[in-house]
């Protein structure tokens, strides 16, 4: 049995966050409805598509769903909606602050007839304040909450983290919220309105850099180029990149076996060189001063090893490496096999996809045989039928284009 088996969840989700969340829960065994406007969710469009049909994107977010597609702005269309929220343990929202209100869909509206009922409304900059009306993306938000000062080289520009952190960390906090809220119903009998920020999960989590820095007070900013920290981009081998460093104690074994690597890498003109005096057992000090003119030196001697030959070579005197992987060398390595990390799913059309599952292993629970991400519309019929909608009802509702 799966741990949220018996659960319903009813989605209105765009794009990432409030999808993702919907993900995780239906990764956990809830039934979740996602419903739909016409059209579809966005980011059926976002991205290359899978097989000629909707974005990779949608079909990885989106597995363990059901689709019904409701026109929530018509009146008879939000009268559906309130319906269906009549049998939902919880529902997902990520309209705009005020919006699902104003459509009559708001926590308030749908607790009327589901006490019972954990509402979650995902933002992007928060429900009150300044910015609550700004639409949100990822590059303004992470600007906003201070992460592009911690990448790039000073005196460049600054860049973003390559990925979607902010909505996927939102769509984590807002289903850890949920489940939360779920557990003190038990407690209380009643449901409760929760509410979730895409600012507000960036700011949370930088604050645990903020309080390391927090000594001076003053602090102006932290790029991973500094006198103590070289910059995390590896370094070149014949066939990729490594990290590596020594943490090795100031004794003259210790250094015997640094210099024997040297001499392994061909290096061995370099073993009264000051710049690696202390290389043998500091990962930072003299090696950061001089990480510039160093670098050339080592990816030289480097460069005639593989990956795999140099993270050994500099294993074997007690050195620690690392690959720096690529999408294809992470996801085939036999750690991930070994963990089970790599899911398939079986599609009506198209071949079979592949999905990183959620991370977790529980003794006294079975995992979700995966679902496939629904076609726009699919359930519809279905969902509503469930809903106590008659088919005549559902005839005219699809003629009047209320649903599709």
């Amino acid at each position: 049995m799966s741990l949220l088996e018996g659960y319903r969840v009813l989605e209105l989700g765009q794009d990432t966050s409030a999808p993702y969340c919907g993900f995780l829960l239906g990764e956990m065994g809830a039934n979740v409805l996602k419903v739909e406007p016409p059209g579809g969710d966005r980011a059926r469009r976002l991205g290359p598509p899978l097989d000629g049909g909707d974005s990779v994107l949608f079909a990885t977010l989106n597995l363990h769903k059901r689709s019904v597609v409701i026109d929530w702005t018509a009146p008879r269309g939000g009268d559906l909606v309130r319906r269906l929220a009549v049998k939902a343990d919880a529902v997902i929202e990520d309209l705009g602050p005020g919006q699902a209100d104003a459509l009559g869909m708001g926590y308030a509206a749908l607790s009327q007839d589901n006490p019972r009922l954990v509402y979650c409304a995902v933002s992007d900059f928060g429900e009150a304040g300044p910015l609550r009306d700004m639409p949100g993306a990822e590059l303004p938000l992470q600007a906003f909450a201070e992460y592009t000062t911690a990448l790039g080289v000073l005196g460049q520009p600054p860049v973003r983290l390559g990925t979607e952190f902010g909505g996927m960390m939102t769509g984590v906090t807002s289903a850890q919220a949920v489940v939360a809220a779920l557990i003190q119903r038990e407690d209380v009998g009643k449901g409760q309105r929760v509410s979730t920020s895409i600012l507000g999960t960036l700011m949370h989590l930088r604050g645990i850099m903020w309080a390391a820095l927090s000594n001076p007070d003053d602090w102006f900013g932290f790029h991973v180029e500094s006198f103590t920290r070289p910059p995390d981009e590896g370094y070149q081998v014949k066939d990729g990149h490594i990290f590596f460093r020594f943490r090795m104690r100031p004794t003259a074994e210790s250094q015997e076996r640094f210099h024997r690597m040297l001499d392994r890498l061909g290096l061995g003109q370099y073993k009264d060189d000051p710049r690696f005096e202390r290389q043998g057992w500091d990962a930072a000090g003299s090696t950061a001063r001089y990480y510039g003119e160093l670098k050339p030196v080592w990816e030289q001697a480097l460069g005639a090893f593989t990956m795999d030959e140099a993270i050994q070579v500099i294993k074997d005197v007690g050195g620690e490496a690392f690959p720096l992987n690529d999408y294809p060398r992470v996801i085939n390595h036999p750690q991930t096999q070994h963990m089970g990390l790599v899911s398939q799913v079986r599609r009506p059309q198209g071949s079979p996809m592949h999905y990183v599952r959620f991370p977790a292993n529980f003794s006294k629970a079975s995992p979700r045989a995966p679902r496939p991400a629904p076609a726009l519309g699919e359930h519809t019929d279905e969902a509503l039928r469930e809903a106590g909608v008659s088919r005549d009802e559902i005839a005219r509702l699809r003629r009047d284009g209320i649903i599709g």
